[in-house]
């Protein structure tokens, strides 16, 4: 069975108002699922020199940007 944040969030990204705010909140109720977005966010994929270390700033420069 799925985490019960993870089902939360697939719920909210299918409304179509959802916003960062939201999904931040609920990325940071789960401490396995945030290291691994800021892991990914600070791969070479992104090339950044400086490491991402806000959940927030993560998740935008993946382009969840909806308010």
């Amino acid at each position: 069975m799925p985490p019960t944040v993870l089902v939360r969030l697939i719920a909210l990204f299918r409304q179509p108002d959802h916003g960062v705010d939201k999904i931040v909140e609920l990325v940071r109720q789960d401490p396995s699922l945030t290291a691994e977005v800021l892991r990914h966010s600070n791969g070479a994929y992104f090339g950044r020199e400086e490491p991402i270390v806000d959940i927030f700033e993560a998740l935008t420069l993946w382009g969840i940007t909806r308010y």
